[in-house]
């Protein structure tokens, strides 16, 4: 007998193949990219890798170095995986350890930056299949990731 599972109004037969095929990600096959000073990025998720609604990146941050206050159109979940990082929300301000998390609003000025002794590490997921940022330099405005985008060579 197939296991079947069910989302909202349709059934979904698990033993069929996908449409889609699923994409399995080994972060040791990724390229690093890094975006500033202190800054080393690795992107998971995105629409170069099939995804439709979310990217997923983890940053490696030396101590005294961060993101510098931005804004995205879609909602972030920032996480802090290894080390201590002060993060900016609007006009508040929050220090996350190991294991916590801060959801940043669309549209909401943010930033964070590492203020423990080693690297830290964060994960990054925004509701959108591509990186987008703006600041208030509009030269600065800056999309990576997108599917149909061609990449600077470095």
């Amino acid at each position: 007998m197939a296991r079947r599972l069910f989302e909202a109004s349709k059934t979904v037969d698990l033993e069929k193949p996908r449409e889609d095929p699923m994409h399995v990600v080994d972060p040791s096959t990724i390229e690093s990219e890094f975006w500033r000073n202190g800054v080393e990025t690795t992107v998971l998720i995105s629409s170069l890798s099939g995804a439709r609604n979310l990217c997923i990146f983890e940053q490696r941050i030396a101590e005294a170095c961060g993101a510098p206050s931005h804004v995205h159109s879609d909602e972030e979940v920032l996480t802090v995986i290894e080390g201590c990082a002060d993060v900016w929300v609007g006009n508040e301000r929050i220090r996350l350890a190991p294991n916590q998390s801060v959801l940043i609003p669309a549209n909401t000025r943010h930033q964070f930056m590492n203020m423990g002794s080693g690297t830290l590490r964060v994960r990054a997921v925004l509701s959108a299949p591509y990186f987008e940022t703006m600041y208030s330099d509009p030269e600065r405005h800056v999309v990576r990731w997108k599917k149909d985008m061609v990449r600077p060579e470095r």
